[in-house]
């Protein structure tokens, strides 16, 4: 093995990816450990000139190969395309708007703007489908008349104001454009004649997205269909950080709930922060839409294990979705499996009651395995017994026990506390799913006196303390597990 890096030599003054450069520095970038016959390739920049990128391309991509087991580096210019010609998926690269019907992916394919890195065009071997960020690029850029509104353009948050102060600071977007050239505006897709064609059952969007940087410049966006918010969306959106600037795709199956707007047979897509005020452009490539979509080209598998924060103990039956896509539940083990996972950037969320949520966002490249873990911090706000008292506060908090008595006060709820008081405790069972035959048995704990608990459709369950406890014949099990009724009374017999 052997550690080879690569330099090049700046000219003027700038930033260079990851590093300060200056006039007449050379900038080295590790290519990492490289094995014997291995090559790997590495994105470098643009030519610095007078403090901006003047998009003039210097050597973009390092080569290192072994030849008789020494090892050899050079640079070579990029060999950059505006276009990848024509595929069944996408139709024309090079046109601003296409409509496919019966395409690999979907029943129909509607694309706006073309598919050319903002102009810049696309590293050799580089598929912007396959879920990889691109190199850095430079800016600002030159607009072309004939890109198709909202594609290929710098755009900066309508809230921000050149006249007044930033949240947290500028952006290049933000300091190389000016208005009102660069006011967000929406990109139009219409298909009327295509959606008439079909029964529409489900959509995605696939976004080329570029520079977003929620995290670092503060903003909030908004993701609006015809003027409908879709916070789905505007979670992947605002997770993003494309320092470069770096472009890459994302893919939203649209929810159910939003399918009328897509019947419409037109969407107007547009991305803005209306109220941070922060100093944050970007810019779109593409947008395609997918009518009734079935495989998509480029995909990857999502899998790991959701587990309780305090205890470490494996989550059964927490649901993990795709925010917008696909969803699966966790096993007895904790663990979870999304495939056939749209390439790109991935927002993935957990979920489970009595816990808070948690998301993650993730880069998933095209035929790659993920590994995500979710350790879920109870929710504070959870009333598991369902008597108005929040557990953090509850005294029994799996009892019913609005109350809140507690005749000793030890901080125990007497319908709990088997000590000191003549007063039944109330038990809560966890039943396996699929029990139907009332032959599940419980061992009740110690101290807990002979009681007979009524439930709401009739069930009864009869216990004494240190023995089984056998569920009446015929009562039924929750899909969580519990009980499906609720504990409406007790009757207790001291003996």
């Amino acid at each position: 093995m052997w550690n080879v890096n690569g330099s090049i030599r700046v000219e003027g003054n700038g930033t260079c990816p990851g590093v300060d450069c200056g006039a007449g520095e050379s900038v080295s970038w590790a290519l990492g450990t490289l094995e014997p016959g291995e090559v790997r390739q590495l994105g470098l920049s643009y030519l610095i000139v007078g403090d901006v990128a003047d998009g003039s391309l210097i050597a973009q991509s390092a080569s290192v190969q072994f030849d008789g087991g020494v090892a050899t580096a050079g640079f070579s210019a990029p060999v950059a395309s505006t276009a990848s010609g024509v595929t069944p998926n996408d139709g024309d690269w090079e046109l601003q708007r296409v409509t496919l019907g019966d395409t690999p992916e979907a029943d129909w394919m509607i694309r706006v703007g073309d598919i050319d890195n903002l102009g810049f065009g696309w590293p050799a071997g580089f598929n912007p489908f396959s879920g990889n960020s691109t190199p850095p690029h430079g800016y600002p850029w030159a607009t072309d008349p004939n890109d198709s509104l909202g594609t290929d353009q710098v755009m900066v948050v309508s809230s921000y104001s050149y006249s007044g102060s930033s949240p947290c600071g500028n952006d290049g977007y933000t300091s190389t454009t000016a208005r009102p050239d660069n006011e967000p505006v929406a990109i139009t897709l219409e298909y009327a004649d295509a959606i008439a064609e079909i029964s529409l059952s489900s959509a995605a969007l696939q976004i080329f997205v570029d520079d977003f940087q929620s995290q670092v410049f503060c903003s909030q966006f908004q993701v609006t269909l015809n003027g409908v918010r879709i916070p789905m969306l505007e979670a992947v959106v605002n997770s993003l950080v494309q320092t470069g600037p770096i472009g890459k795709l994302i893919t939203f199956q649209i929810p159910t709930e939003y399918l009328d707007l897509v019947r419409s047979g037109r969407l107007e897509l547009l991305f803005d922060d209306p109220t941070t005020g922060a100093g944050d452009g970007f810019a779109i490539d593409f947008v395609k839409l997918l009518l009734n979509p079935g495989a998509f080209a480029s995909t990857g598998i999502i899998a790991g294990v959701v587990t309780d924060a305090e205890t470490g103990d494996p989550i059964e039956g927490a649901q993990v979705e795709v925010l917008g896509g696909s969803q699966a539940q966790t096993e007895m083990d904790g663990h979870y499996t999304l495939k056939s996972v749209p390439a790109g950037l991935v927002s993935v969320k957990a979920s489970m009651t009595e816990y808070l949520d948690q998301i993650k966002v993730i880069d998933l490249v095209v035929g790659q395995t993920q590994v995500i873990d979710f350790a879920l911090e109870s929710d504070p706000l959870s009333d598991r017994d369902e008597d108005g008292v929040p557990d953090v506060e509850d005294n029994c908090p799996l009892a019913y026990n609005p109350d809140q008595a507690d005749a000793d006060s030890d901080d125990i709820g007497d319908v709990c506390d088997s000590e000191g008081t003549d007063i039944c405790a109330v038990a809560t069972f966890n039943v396996p799913n699929g029990d139907r035959d009332g032959d599940f048995v419980y061992r009740s704990e110690a101290g807990i006196r002979a009681a007979q608990v009524n439930i709401l459709d009739g069930a009864k369950v009869t216990f004494e303390a240190g023995t089984d406890v056998i569920l009446s014949p015929g009562f039924r099990v929750a899909s969580g597990g519990r009980l499906e009724a609720r504990i409406t009374s007790v009757e207790c017999s001291l003996n």
